[in-house]
């Protein structure tokens, strides 16, 4: 994720597993007016990544990748920032046990249909 704004959008996306969930930062700022709009990238008065340069010049659409694009002049340096792999939890033995009860009961239920 190479955009300060596709990287919070991300971290807001809902984690199902209890044991996964961490407080998510919230982007601080105010709401740029889309009727007037900031000077410089219009998304400075919210990203956490923004500099000087950021108020003062609009940042060019680069092409990243295949068919990606980021207008962000510090992309590079923030590129993955704040992302993490998800890593599940190891399944305890009760869940395990009742997981594997749980499919014996259904494969009972094929077999017994007509």
């Amino acid at each position: 994720m190479y955009h300060p704004y596709t990287q919070a959008l991300m971290a807001a996306v809902p984690v199902s597993h209890p044991d996964l969930r961490q407080p998510r930062p919230l982007l601080g700022g105010d709401m740029p007016s889309p009727s007037r709009p900031p000077s410089g990238c219009r998304f400075h008065t919210r990203c956490p990544h923004a500099r000087a340069l950021c108020k003062e010049a609009v940042p060019v659409m680069e092409t990243v990748e295949a068919e990606r694009q980021v207008a962000c002049h510090f992309w590079r340096e923030i590129a993955n920032a704040g992302s993490a792999t998800l890593i599940l939890p190891t399944p305890s033995a009760a869940y395990t046990q009742r997981l594997n009860l749980f499919k014996h009961h259904q494969s009972l239920a094929v077999e017994s249909q007509p």
